[in-house]
């Protein structure tokens, strides 16, 4: 009797493996494709809910930080406290920033500050995986402080008036030296309240040297005056505002009051007039004026203000030889070397040379960064003490989060 046996031979199709590899990269770019969707999806949400959560926080600081007129009443406060929240969310928050309208802030200032916004953000690829929308949001919780109870403070405005604050770049046309102005009379006006009457501040305004000087007052009116004569004037050299101001601070022996310094510049120490005053050798004593302040409890506050602080630090190296000489330059042939024998002063190695008008373009080996941004920052009391500031606006907000910071201001959600 004959059994049937299944065949255990294959069709030629399907031994056939040929194109194989081609369905395997298929689906591979697919899932590919994928992966890379959805980490597009959401690397924007995680900016969103930033950017939100930022103009939150500036939002709810300016808020506490706002000053109120004499006879304010409490009804009246809340109004004005959360008027000054939404317009600082609004400023700090674009329009469609990533393609997503911005939303209106639910705010409360009873009590506490608090300045709320949620949205939700339209996906591209998640929207295959039955995820059309993902929620952004942003929450800030701040508590005002209390003028009966807030420790009273010494204040020292160390503001650039170099040259180069005269540029008109800070947004919609406004010269540097104004959005400091109208900055530094917030700030002026937030720490010299009727709540703060124990509380002093005081303002340098510096170039290539002390140009004027303001000592500690109560009156908000002095200090604005002080500020409106501010005007745009040649070099900069931090170094003599901050020794200007801690000569102001170490007069004042007052105990019991928090001190503090708000350095701000917008670009490398530097002057074409003093030729001795170069960047590498300014940088130090101007750190150890620093270094001096925070060892005497003074905290420092740092902003690097313009659009510059945006730019990469740039590289100017010197070896030792120039152009032909010029009868109107500061900068010698062989000005680098040990000696200048025609010069008018002897240099260093690394250098940086400037003549009247523009700076020298000099190739060599000896390199040095020119920017503004690690003095700065080494100046600080600690890295969240530094700023950064290329326009008006983010230079409000730096204040803001400055006086609130002050004024013992703290996020407390």
């Amino acid at each position: 009797m004959q059994r049937c046996r299944p065949s255990t031979k294959r069709s030629p199709f399907l031994r056939d493996e040929r194109g194989g590899i081609f369905i395997i990269v298929g689906l591979s770019i697919l899932i590919l494709f994928g992966v890379v969707g959805i980490s597009v999806d959401l690397g924007r949400q995680q900016l969103l809910r930033a950017r939100m959560q930022q103009s939150s926080d500036a939002g709810a600081l300016a808020a506490a930080s706002m000053p109120l007129a004499p006879g304010t009443t409490s009804a009246q406060a809340i109004v004005i406290r959360e008027a000054v929240a939404k317009r600082y969310f609004k400023l700090n928050f674009t329009p469609s920033y990533l393609g997503f309208d911005r939303p209106a802030p639910t705010v409360s200032a009873v009590n506490t500050i608090s300045v709320k916004a949620a949205g939700t953000m339209p996906t591209s690829m998640m929207g295959t995986f039955n995820t059309a929308s993902v929620n952004v949001g942003g929450n800030s919780v701040v508590t005002p402080a209390s003028g009966g109870n807030a420790q009273p403070y010494r204040v020292m405005l160390v503001m650039d008036n170099s040259g180069s604050m005269g540029e008109n770049d800070a947004g919609n046309g406004v010269r540097r030296i104004d959005a400091l102005r109208n900055a530094a009379r917030t700030v002026v006006d937030a720490l010299l309240n009727p709540n703060t009457s124990l509380s002093k501040v005081g303002g340098v305004t510096w170039s290539d040297q002390v140009i004027a000087t303001q000592g500690l007052t109560e009156s908000a009116n002095v200090m604005h005056s002080f500020l409106d004569a501010m005007s745009d004037d040649d070099g900069t050299i931090s170094t003599v505002g901050m020794a200007r101001a801690k000569q102001v601070l170490d007069a004042d022996l007052t105990t019991g009051v928090v001190k503090a310094v708000i350095l701000l510049t917008d670009g490398s120490n530097g002057s074409r007039h003093t030729a001795p005053y170069e960047t590498k050798r300014i940088n130090p004593p101007t750190l150890d004026l620093c270094t001096a302040l925070k060892n005497s409890n003074v905290l420092v506050y740092t902003i690097a203000f313009g659009k510059d602080v945006l730019e990469p630090c740039r590289t100017t190296v010197c070896s030792g030889s120039f152009p032909p000489n010029d009868p109107q330059s500061k900068c010698k042939r062989n000005k680098c070397s040990s000696s200048a024998p025609g010069g008018y002063y002897a240099g260093q190695s690394g250098d940086f040379c400037e003549d009247g008008y523009s700076s020298f373009n000099v190739t060599g080996t000896n390199a040095k960064t020119y920017c503004p941004r690690p003095m700065l920052l080494a100046c600080a009391t600690s890295p969240d003490r530094y700023f950064e500031a290329p326009d008006a606006t983010t230079l409000q907000n730096a204040f803001a989060v400055i006086i609130g910071n002050i004024q013992k201001t703290r996020i407390i959600e």
